[in-house]
């Protein structure tokens, strides 16, 4: 349907001389009206508009339609504007965060680049302090090696005069010297006074044990000593279902074994008594002790071992 048109609806065409005069100042004021403070080319378009819009007018032909065109093409130009001003500051604020958090991350790996060369850097200070301590620790394990070494001889020669005797009934009163002249007798061993430097009761290592004090007797050489653990072993062997025992040193009592040994160091003592062990465990049939090292053998046919620590006995088949 087609709208009619403003002339005539509001008046008759009047003859041009009668014609009411409108100035362009008026017709100015109507284009700042209509442009609604937009931006440039808002403004460009709604003049153009407003330009149709009074050649229209001065036609005499404006109708409704065209200016509801009008203001819809106004409309659409000032949301266009002002969704891509809305855009501009979205953007603005998501580069400036996303700025903000690049910085922060730059920050942040920096600082962790930094820990990691620090922590590079310590990880391979240590590791030359590691080399530097497993170096000193094998001189030192060497050194204590040969302290070892030296001390284990040195006990040696302190012992090599030395001879003890086990499980020899304790009595009060007793004169162990007596008993030691009783034993050389017993295995045809001459013995003198001036041959026994010293003969004395020595302590447990274990209190808790019920077994008697060892008899320690330090002699005039270490000839002498061999010669008296010969004998008896001579003698153990010829009597071997009555061994030498407490009743032939004269001790009154229920007989019971006595046994004569190197005088030997706490470490070869624990090694001797695991090798006894051991040897029954698995068949061995001998066990002793020659300058003070432990010998196991396993029959007379086999080949003898030296025992060295309580690690070797772990070995044997």
């Amino acid at each position: 349907m087609v709208q009619p048109t403003l002339n005539n609806i509001t008046r008759r065409a009047l003859p041009p001389s009668k014609r009411p005069t409108t100035s362009q100042n008026q017709y100015s004021l109507l284009e700042d009206n209509l442009d609604m403070s937009c931006d440039e080319s808002v403004s460009s378009l709604t003049i153009n508009n407003n330009k149709k819009l009074i050649e229209a007018e001065n036609s005499g032909m404006i109708t409704l339609e065209q200016m509801n065109m009008l203001l819809n093409r106004m409309r659409t130009d000032i949301v266009s504007e002002i969704t891509i001003s809305i855009k501009r500051e979205v953007n603005a604020a998501v580069n400036s965060a996303l700025e903000t958090i690049r910085q922060e991350f730059t920050a942040t790996t920096d600082f962790l680049a930094a820990e990691q060369k620090d922590l590079k850097t310590e990880i391979e200070s240590s590791k030359k302090d590691i080399k530097e301590l497993e170096a000193k620790n094998f001189k030192l394990q060497s050194l204590v090696t040969s302290f070892e070494r030296r001390v284990e001889s040195a006990e040696k020669m302190s012992r090599s005069l030395n001879l003890e005797i086990q499980a020899v009934p304790e009595r009060k009163g007793e004169n162990v010297v007596t008993h030691v002249k009783n034993l050389c007798k017993k295995v045809n061993v001459p013995m003198t006074d001036s041959e026994i430097h010293a003969c004395r009761r020595v302590a447990k290592m274990d209190q808790s044990s019920s077994r008697p004090r060892n008899i320690l007797v330090t002699l005039s050489s270490m000839r002498h000593r061999d010669n008296i653990i010969s004998a008896v072993k001579r003698y153990n062997k010829a009597n071997s279902t009555n061994k030498l025992n407490s009743s032939d040193l004269e001790i009154t009592g229920e007989a019971c074994p006595i046994f004569v040994t190197e005088h030997l160091s706490p470490a070869v003592k624990e090694i001797h008594a695991a090798a006894r062990k051991i040897a029954k465990e698995k068949s061995y049939k001998f066990v002793w002790v020659k300058f003070n090292r432990v010998f196991m053998r396993k029959d007379d046919k086999s080949p003898y071992l030296r025992i060295k620590s309580l690690e070797c006995l772990n070995n044997l088949s």
